[in-house]
């Protein structure tokens, strides 16, 4: 268990946390994990962004709760899941690779945004629309200023259980 608190800059830079507590650094915010991973970690009221990663095609993101930072929650990372991301003054999750079963509310940008694919998300009373240029699964959005707006694609569909056969001029345009 790690606690960075009050510190002059990032709380932690260049590592991977476990169980850690990362809360009012100022400068470059909560944590850049470059190419490691956090889990299970909290990031609270930092100046910047919560909870950063090298791009991404670096770094996990998984469990971890991004609340009152100024910036962004959780930026960057190539795979997000089971996260909260709330009351940040930026987006709440912000171009990411995968992101699954998380929350964004309350952030002062967009819920979710830039991110290549989204399942199983929740986003609400974000400033901006809860969704941005990202494919949607399952998704939920209620009380954005927009609930979904330009998303890539939008999956919301179950496919049918049963299976049906057409002849071969059904299948071809004619």
């Amino acid at each position: 268990n790690y606690y960075a608190g009050a510190g002059a800059s990032s709380g932690t830079r260049f590592c991977s946390l476990v169980d850690c507590i990362v809360s009012y650094n100022r400068t470059k915010g909560g944590s850049y994990i470059t190419r490691g991973y956090a889990t299970n970690s909290v990031f609270l009221g930092n100046t910047g962004n919560g909870v950063e990663a090298e791009g991404n095609n670096y770094g996990s993101i998984v469990g971890c709760s991004s609340v009152g930072n100024s910036g962004k929650g959780i930026y960057n990372a190539k795979t997000v899941s089971s996260c909260v991301s709330s009351n940040n003054g930026g987006t709440g999750i912000d171009t990411c690779g995968t992101v699954s079963d998380s929350i964004a509310s309350s952030n002062g940008s967009y819920g979710i945004n830039v991110c290549l694919f989204a399942t199983n998300c929740a986003a609400s009373n974000n400033y901006e629309p809860g969704a941005y240029r990202t494919s949607l699964y399952g998704c939920r959005f209620e009380g954005n200023s927009l609930n979904v707006a330009q998303p890539v694609g939008f999956f919301n569909v179950a496919a049918p259980t049963e299976i049906y056969t057409f002849p071969l001029n059904d299948a071809l345009p004619i």
